[in-house]
């Protein structure tokens, strides 16, 4: 022991260190990837596990409906009986932990050694993950707080934003899609398809730019602006949800997926077919490694008779 010098200065195996993390591109990348398997987004892209199986999903209007023989989940069984209420409500979203993860990370990989580039680029794809999550709260409570920094505990009341707007979340969510726009990637590397590009910012503004445009044209402000969005701002959100729309069709590098003449086959496999021409954003699942739980609840009932019966 007398021989070993550092025998008191090893470094634990167990535990990685700000100054490791925003120092090394491998391990600012698993950051990142974390943050995307973190990310709430609806329907195909859900885990479809425990609370949130089928909410926004192709098959939602099936499976809260008498024609679903089982809602085992307690989450669709609460809309078949009709007691969804604040309480048990399971399409609920507020994560503000994840939102300080996204603001931890773009503050903190500006102190590291990685190259300006790996650092332009990871902060793109992470304020498209935060911009992404404030349209799944907005879309949902109205105006929410807009949290852009890392809040300290030692700052007391300012702990206690007060909620935004609804008009000024949809409004952030634009303007972070433009902001980016210039910084991410056109198309990702082969073994990051499932990665952000310009165009994932692009359809984010436009689908958040419709639903702005839909709450002002139908809806009515509320709690001085806190739900609704003014009539008058309508045809402003449309014109920008078609701008950004437009910026995706006009290139050309995607299209509707018509590769079949029998239009039942051609829609299975655009759900089949990887890399297909309509694909702007896809969340891969591989067997074994990291499967999707769609295939497992709802097998038909002559295949299963327990918790694959919903169908």
């Amino acid at each position: 022991v007398s021989c070993e010098k550092e025998i008191l200065d090893k470094k634990p195996l167990d535990i990685i260190s700000d100054a490791q993390v925003w120092n090394d591109p491998a391990l600012i990348q698993a950051y990142v990837t974390n943050l995307y398997s973190r990310a709430h987004m609806s329907g195909i892209f859900g885990g479809w596990f425990w609370g949130d199986p089928y909410y926004g999903s192709p098959v939602d209007e099936l499976i809260y409906t008498d024609e679903a023989r089982l809602a085992w989940d307690w989450g669709p069984s609460d809309w078949q009986k009709g007691v969804v209420n604040g309480g048990n409500n399971s399409m609920a979203y507020w994560d503000y932990n994840y939102i300080r993860a996204c603001n931890e990370f773009l503050v903190l990989i500006e102190g590291g050694s990685v190259s300006d580039e790996i650092k332009k680029q990871n902060k793109a794809e992470v304020r498209f993950l935060r911009a992404y999550a404030y349209f799944e709260m907005v879309k949902r409570y109205g105006g929410v707080p807009i949290v852009k920094t890392p809040q300290k505990q030692s700052e007391g009341e300012a702990l206690f934003v007060s909620r935004n707007t609804e008009e000024e979340v949809y409004d952030f969510i634009g303007e972070e899609c433009d902001a980016i726009n210039v910084d991410l990637l056109e198309a990702q590397a082969a073994d990051k398809t499932g990665r952000a590009t310009k165009f994932a910012a692009l359809a984010l503004k436009s689908r958040a730019m419709l639903y702005a445009a839909s709450i002002a044209k139908y809806g009515t402000v509320q709690n001085n602006g806190i739900v609704g969005i003014p009539a008058e701002k309508a045809s402003a959100y449309f014109q920008k949800s078609y701008d950004a729309s437009k910026e995706i069709i006009t290139p050309g590098k995607f299209q509707l997926f018509n590769k079949y003449p029998d239009k039942v086959k051609n829609y299975q496999m655009l759900f089949l077919e990887k890399n297909n021409p309509e694909i702007i954003l896809a969340k891969k699942f591989v067997s074994v490694i990291q499967g999707h739980s769609f295939d497992y609840y709802s097998a038909p009932e002559s295949f299963k008779t327990d918790w694959g019966n919903m169908v």
